[in-house]
């Protein structure tokens, strides 16, 4: 299943960039009336899981089986994607920029990487 992505980079690359736009939308939605981490554990499997499969399906548009130089880009790439969505929730109204949920995204990079290599 993996090499099949990863002979099929455009597949994998629609699935990057739609995972992307999903995270964007669901940090652009107002969390008026939801407590902070009022969501708990979901939001726990939303943070961990949403950027496991971003990360994991970075790693096969951009590595290809052979090409271990963009490791490092990938995880470049994703712990940038996950600063830039805290930060943009900064602006969203009744959303905040939460180091903890920053620390999931992490959580969920390191786990695809692991899974990956």
């Amino acid at each position: 299943m993996i090499s099949w992505f990863e002979k099929n980079k455009e597949v994998s690359w629609i699935i990057v960039i739609g995972i992307g736009i999903i995270m964007f939308y669901v940090s652009s939605v107002s969390s008026f009336g939801i407590p902070e981490r009022g969501l708990g554990i979901l939001s726990i499997i939303y943070h961990t899981s949403s950027f496991f499969f971003f990360t994991l399906f970075l790693y096969f548009a951009l590595i290809n089986g052979k090409k271990k130089d963009f490791i490092l880009v990938v995880i470049f790439v994703a712990i940038m994607w996950g600063i830039l969505d805290e930060f943009h929730q900064f602006f969203v109204p009744g959303r905040v920029l939460d180091f903890f949920d920053l620390m999931l995204d992490n959580t969920g990079i390191f786990l695809a990487s692991v899974s990956y290599l």
